[in-house]
């Protein structure tokens, strides 16, 4: 999997699990760990850490990046291979942990709300929790994202996928 999707950092949402330090270190896979409570949405803080990692990678296209919030690496799944244009490859292993940092992707980089993002990612795997746009993280997010596009600090392009 590494190298055929050139992976070069896994997003570890699971507070339950370290990962894969010394199998990751060996491969030159980088791991951000944000540990997050199962059945919890991940903080503020750690949404915009995940976010900006995703960011960088897809910006400088320098490989894929896994999302995922289970110990088994086998749960990944390919969420975002058909809905996100770009030389990054995302995927992830839940309902809400990752899919809530997925979808905070989606809402960075594209002129998405939290509900037509959450349709976004339902379209590509039913299994995410339905109402997950409405967690107040993600909408204090939201509310961030907005505010810096019109101060004009970042640039979200129009998805164009749906």
């Amino acid at each position: 999997m590494q190298q055929q999707q050139n992976l070069k950092t896994v997003i570890n949402l699971c507070a339950e699990f370290p990962g894969y330090r010394g199998l990751y270190g060996e491969l030159d896979i980088h791991q951000l760990c944000l540990g997050t409570a199962d059945y919890t949405v991940p903080t503020l803080d750690k949404i915009e850490a995940g976010v900006l990692a995703i960011m960088e990678i897809a910006d400088h296209g320098e490989g894929s990046v896994y999302i995922h919030c289970k110990g088994d690496v086998y749960l990944f799944w390919w969420v975002f291979c058909s809905c996100i244009p770009t030389n990054t490859f995302l995927s992830a292993a839940g309902r809400g942990r990752s899919a809530a940092l997925g979808l905070c992707y989606l809402i960075r980089r594209y002129q998405l709300n939290p509900q037509q993002a959450q349709s976004v990612l339902i379209k590509a795997r039913a299994q995410v929790d339905k109402e997950l746009y409405h967690a107040e993280q993600i909408r204090m997010y939201y509310k961030s994202i907005i505010m810096e596009a019109e101060a004009g600090r970042i640039h979200r392009i129009p998805y164009t996928f749906m």
